[in-house]
C-alpha cells in the first residue's frame, strides 16, 4: 500500500445470497467504481438494492465473491474473516445507521473501543477518544452512556468512533435517517468537516434526496445484470 493508492478500486464486484427456492439470488452488481484518497462519493439506490451490502463487502464484513475489491490499495478477495476484521480496525471508519454504541459504555468509552481492535493502550486510546469527541462538540458528555444522550449525540458519538483511528476510508450508511432535516444537515457537515480534516475518503449511502443533492459525485447503483453470482 502506498500513499498514492485509491481509497476504493471495485471491478465486475457481484454478491449474492441463497435463495429460499434453491440457488442464489443476487443483490449486488457494480461493475467498476473508484474513489480517490480524501474524496466524497454517495451512492444511492432503492430500498434493498444492495447498498448496505456494498457497504458490508467494502468494509470486509462480507467475504468478496467475485470481483475486484481494493481499499487503500490491498485486495480483500481472498482474505479470511480476522484478516478482514483486522484491516477494517486500521483503515476502515463505519458509521452504521443504527449507530451500534454499547449502552454499558460511556460516550468516551464507546470511542475508544475503536483503537482497542487497533491494539492501541489504553491510556492513549481515551486520550484520543476525548479529543475525538471535543472535535464533534461533546467534550462534557464523555461520562454519559447512551440513554442519557439525545439521537443527535449518538450519532456524533458514532462520528466521533468512526474517525478516531484516521482511518482511509469512512463508510456511512444512511446517516440522516434517524434526524429532523436541520440536525441532519448539521450531522452532514460535521462529518464531511471531520473527514476531510483527517484526509479519509467519505463514501455514503442513501435514498436521501437532499443528502444526494449536496454530494459531489453520485453513484446510482444499478440491479444486478444476472440472477446469480457467476464462479
Amino acid at each position: 500500500m502506498t500513499s498514492a493508492s485509491p481509497a476504493l478500486r471495485i471491478r465486475d464486484l457481484r454478491h449474492a445470497f441463497p435463495s429460499p427456492e434453491g440457488g442464489a439470488l443476487a443483490v449486488l452488481d457494480v461493475p467498476e467504481l473508484d474513489l480517490a484518497a480524501g474524496e466524497r462519493l454517495v451512492v444511492r439506490g432503492a430500498s434493498g438494492g444492495g447498498k448496505t451490502t456494498l457497504l458490508h463487502l467494502v468494509a470486509g464484513i462480507l467475504p468478496v465473491q467475485h470481483g475486484t475489491l481494493e481499499v487503500a490499495g490491498t485486495s480483500l478477495a481472498g482474505l479470511g474473516e480476522a484478516a478482514r476484521d483486522r484491516f477494517r480496525a486500521r483503515h476502515v471508519g463505519y458509521l452504521f445507521q443504527a449507530f451500534h454504541l454499547l449502552p454499558q459504555l460511556t460516550a468516551l468509552e464507546n470511542v475508544a473501543v475503536a483503537l482497542a481492535f487497533q491494539g492501541v493502550r489504553p491510556a492513549a486510546a481515551r486520550q484520543a477518544a476525548a479529543q475525538s469527541l471535543e472535535r464533534v462538540g461533546l467534550a462534557d458528555r464523555r461520562r454519559h452512556r447512551p440513554h442519557q444522550l439525545s439521537v443527535g449525540q449518538q450519532q456524533r458519538v458514532a462520528i466521533a468512533r468512526a474517525l478516531v483511528g484516521h482511518p482511509s476510508l469512512v463508510l456511512a450508511d444512511e446517516p440522516t435517517s434517524s434526524l429532523d432535516p436541520e440536525r441532519a444537515t448539521e450531522a452532514l457537515e460535521l462529518l464531511e468537516a471531520f473527514a476531510a480534516e483527517r484526509g479519509a475518503a467519505l463514501l455514503t449511502v442513501t435514498h436521501d434526496p437532499a443528502v444526494v443533492a449536496r454530494a459531489p459525485r453520485v453513484y446510482t447503483l444499478e440491479p444486478p445484470r444476472t440472477a446469480e453470482v457467476a464462479r
